[in-house]
């Protein structure tokens, strides 16, 4: 749908995780050997998934509950720590630097901000994260505070929705989104191969918007303004719904499953969202091609894409890995940063996730607000 009134995406900041917190890949292998953590037959299945992964063998992050540089490689004792007290660690160290990034950027002072909505699929502490952020950065006892949970990857883009409304309902008001997934109690040490996935794909990494509806006072400051955007949930098929799940294998150890048919599954729902969206973005030729597939390399076949427009996002998988619901707010400030985004630009943000849900978001870059 399109916003009743403007609403503004001021600005992005995309957490940058300590430098020490680069993760090895090397490394972590040698770990999982000396400690036994899994089967000869399991490790070289993760070889195998890892070198097509596109992620780079020392890039990318990893706290230090699960990174082997703190964790250690020694015989029987160097082993992960996926509890509760380091996810929290992890979650306040992403969330308060993603905010306080962004506060700087903008100059927007905590009590100025009227909405604030977290999200984070597997974590989900009480009191919540978006509880933590607002006494630690002190916020007023006015804000409106909302926590999304268990809505996966895509909801870095569909929980735009969610702020696009607040803001609709509550003129004059200031709107920060923050998206995580918090890495340390995700890590799965059992040895279902569907579950070992999600090991060697995702990442630590966080991001934090401002959005708002007070045009006047972000006019020439702000970078875009929401032009449509439309979500599809198709949750109501059984093999939709059981494609992507956290919970326990059959030796009641939890974890991340992805199913054989995510793809499959994940392109239904893509290629609903895309007709909805199709007419405001894509050329006739585009729309009839889209169906084709909806991961990386198809997605950019349909939509005619060549390596020049694919690289921001390949980028991103290769330097910070698979980070959740922030993936594709890195590729924005990516985009930004590397290439510029010019005026009367359109950008469109894709997010695909568990339930199957899927959402599109349409930005302009436009400043005659």
């Amino acid at each position: 749908m399109s916003p009743r009134q403007p609403i503004l995406l001021v600005d992005v900041n995309a957490y940058l995780p300590p430098a020490e917190y680069k993760v090895k890949w090397e490394l972590g292998q040698r770990l999982h050997r000396e400690n036994d953590i899994y089967t000869e037959d399991e490790i070289r299945f993760q070889e195998r998934v890892f070198e097509r992964s596109g992620l780079h063998p020392e890039r990318t992050y990893l706290p230090p509950s699960l990174n082997p540089r703190f964790v250690g490689v020694q015989p029987k004792t160097g082993k992960p720590k996926p509890r509760l007290v380091e996810a929290a660690t992890e979650a306040q160290l992403v969330l308060c630097g993603a905010l306080e990034g962004l506060l700087a950027k903008t100059g927007l002072a905590p009590a100025d901000i009227d909405i604030l909505v977290t999200t984070c699929s597997i974590y989900c502490p009480t009191p919540s994260l978006a509880s933590m952020l607002i006494n630690h950065f002190k916020m007023r006892p006015g804000i409106q505070s909302y926590h999304l949970g268990g809505m996966g990857c895509a909801n870095g883009v569909v929980g735009v929705n969610l702020v696009r409304d607040l803001l609709q309902a509550r003129p004059n008001s200031n709107a920060v989104f923050l998206t995580t997934e918090v890495t340390t109690p995700a890590f799965y040490p059992g040895h279902d191969k569907h579950r070992l996935v999600t090991n060697l794909l995702f990442r630590m990494g966080g991001a934090a918007m401002l959005m708002s509806n007070k045009s006047a006072a972000w006019a020439g400051r702000a970078k875009y303004q929401l032009a449509f955007n439309h979500r599809v949930h198709i949750g109501s098929s059984d093999e939709a719904y059981t494609a992507i799940h956290y919970g326990p294998d059959d030796k009641g150890i939890n974890g991340v499953y992805l199913g054989k048919n995510v793809v499959t599954e994940a392109s239904r729902a893509l290629t609903k969202v895309m007709w909805a969206v199709g007419p405001h973005v894509l050329t006739p030729r585009q729309k009839a091609e889209f169906a084709a597939n909806w991961v990386l390399d198809g997605l950019g076949k349909a939509l005619q894409l060549d390596e020049h427009d694919l690289e921001p996002s390949r980028a991103v998988l290769r330097d910070y890995g698979n980070v959740s619901s922030s993936t594709t707010w890195y590729t924005l400030s990516y985009v930004e940063t590397v290439r510029g985004v010019k005026k009367g630009d359109k950008v469109m943000q894709v997010g695909v996730g568990s339930g199957i849900k899927c959402g599109v978001n349409v930005w302009k870059d436009d400043m005659a607000f």
